[in-house]
């Protein structure tokens, strides 16, 4: 156990490392500062029954984000390839330090509840009126049904492989919601009982956790990839991937795996304008960190104040598109691209403000139909969005955005 809590306390302490070096005074001024003051101002003024949006809105949903978090994350173990050397060799050591590993990972995973409980109960509490009884026993179902939604998931990765990972894995999802709507929508009593056989499953799979020990390699490869997961967040967001020292699973592609065309035309605008689509859709961290950027810019508009709404909606329209045009600009300075005979002309400079184009204007619709949603209604939403995407098309094309 100490072996952990020193290895726990050097994770913590390179954490705090590539925190310190990536969030400088400009991010905490311009960006987290804002942030805070926006979210303690709404906080308060959902406390005290101000707050107008969220009568607007289903707050059921609000019980999915527990499920959504689920998903993510893993059960820690804290072993690394050096113990193949002599802890490998001492099961006791070994399972002593997997244990401290397993108890940090339920005692993070009932923070990280409680924190965002904290930021949902006035919604429940205020707009939804939900009896505590109710909030508490689904919160104990989370913490549980959290901690085996990981270890089953470990199971699965160390159990399969290919395709046939990628379907176990598509169904123990599924399971999972069927378990969690059970859960969220059924009585009390109902509620303990499945939360009793979810402690009984708890127990086999930390006992089956323990003794599978046969995964040691496989085990340290996801610990490490843990550890650097922080690092590689920031490294993402600079348009860089980091190299993965072992694949044990190769993942196929999530779009366009074997270069389906787009465009029947092989002219070379057509061309330029698929080559520039399908970087994007192909580069996982910039598809993704797309999304995350288009649900951050959605929740701000909703959270905002009325006049706010409206200088936060082109300010999230122009920052989408220059993140979007990144992609571009990364392309040119790729390997595989220097090799094709580009020539830069009006036809081509037109594709790729095209190609831009269709990769920006599905978020910015999605942008300008929530704020129009959040400050009027669903129908001057869609005719917010309606204005919004084509003045970004006009000024894209225009070149006034880029």
């Amino acid at each position: 156990m100490n072996i952990m809590v020193r290895r726990l306390k050097s994770e913590w302490a390179y954490h705090y490392s590539v925190w310190k070096s990536a969030v400088d005074w400009v991010i905490w001024l311009y960006i987290l500062i804002p942030a805070l003051i926006i979210f303690s101002y709404q906080y308060y003024a959902l406390w005290i029954g101000e707050a107008d949006w969220p009568n607007h809105y289903p707050l059921t949903f609000t019980w999915f984000i527990f499920f959504i978090i689920s998903l993510k994350g893993t059960t820690r173990l804290f072993i690394c390839d050096a113990d193949v050397l002599f802890l490998r060799q001492h099961p006791s050591y070994l399972r002593a330090i997997m244990k401290g590993g397993i108890i940090y990972s339920f005692i993070r995973n009932i923070l990280i509840i409680l924190v965002i409980a904290g930021a949902l109960l006035p919604l429940w509490l205020i707009y939804d009126d939900v009896s505590y009884e109710r909030i508490a026993t689904f919160l104990l179902f989370v913490t549980v049904f959290r901690m085996i939604y990981h270890l089953a998931k470990q199971w699965v990765a160390l159990t399969y492989s290919g395709w046939t990972l990628f379907f176990v894995n598509m169904l123990l999802t599924i399971i999972s919601l069927a378990i969690f709507n059970g859960a969220l929508f059924s009585s009390s009593v109902i509620r303990f009982v499945i939360i009793l056989i979810l402690i009984m499953s708890l127990y086999a799979l930390v006992k089956w956790r323990l003794n599978a020990t046969w995964h040691f390699f496989d085990d340290c490869v996801r610990e490490q990839g843990e550890k650097l997961k922080l690092s590689a967040i920031f490294i993402a967001v600079q348009g860089y991937k980091m190299p993965k020292r072992f694949k044990s699973h190769k993942k196929p592609r999530i779009l366009f795996p074997d270069s389906d065309i787009i465009y029947s035309a092989r002219t070379p605008s057509h061309v330029m304008s698929e080559i520039v689509i399908k970087y994007m859709l192909r580069n996982k961290s910039k598809l993704f960190t797309a999304i995350q950027l288009t649900i951050v810019f959605m929740f701000a508009a909703v959270l905002a104040p009325f006049w706010i709404k409206w200088i936060l909606l082109p300010i999230c329209t122009i920052s989408l598109i220059h993140f979007v045009r990144s992609s571009w600009t990364d392309l040119t300075t790729h390997t595989f691209f220097k090799l094709y005979r580009f020539e830069k002309n009006t036809d081509t400079d037109l594709a790729i403000k095209r190609a831009i184009a269709w990769m920006s204007l599905p978020s910015v619709f999605s942008i300008g139909f929530m704020t129009g949603w959040a400050a009027f209604s669903p129908l001057l939403g869609l005719l917010v969005a309606l204005v919004t995407v084509t003045l970004a098309y006009f000024f894209l094309i225009k070149e006034l955005l880029l």
